[in-house]
């Protein structure tokens, strides 16, 4: 009988062992370098725990923001320059990481002005844009694309 209860013991205290080990890991600084190239990220999916804290290094060949939907995170992106983005997975789940860009890569050639034919003076009545306006047109307005998701695990 003294077998048995020194054996349950050493169970239990082994359980009891493992369990702490599995579910007490501390948080951790966790860095990603991401890269957005063409609308598409270096990677679709970033696994971190909760509590860790997590940075963000962003090299992009667009202008626009990053926006980590579920925390509302964002980083300004211009071509060619790193931004970052640093916070505390204290939430968890998954959360959807989108790209705001106010310039498409993908788009080669700008369109045609439909009055090219026109003569140097002549005035097209169905046009009238102020000056500036059909460029404001194309910088202001931003279209989205999702890039990633953000899990975050209980720890």
């Amino acid at each position: 009988m003294d077998t048995i209860k020194k054996l349950a013991i050493v169970v239990i205290t082994l359980g009891a062992l493992l369990a702490g080990a599995c579910s007490s890991a501390e948080p951790e600084d966790r860095v990603f370098d991401l890269e957005i190239e063409a609308l598409t990220m270096s990677t679709d999916k970033i696994k971190v725990n909760q509590d860790d804290t997590v940075t963000f290094n962003i090299k992009s060949d667009v202008l626009g923001d990053l926006h980590l939907h579920g925390y509302n995170h964002h980083a300004e992106l211009e071509p060619g320059a790193t931004s970052k983005m640093n916070f505390v997975a204290d939430a968890t789940g998954n959360f959807v990481i989108m790209l705001h860009f106010f310039e498409d890569p993908r788009v080669g050639e700008e369109e045609p002005d439909e009055g090219m034919d026109m003569q140097e003076g002549e005035h097209d009545e169905g046009t009238d844009v102020q000056e500036g306006e059909h460029e404001a047109e194309h910088t202001e307005e931003a279209t989205e694309v999702q890039l990633a998701t953000l899990e975050v695990h209980p720890r």
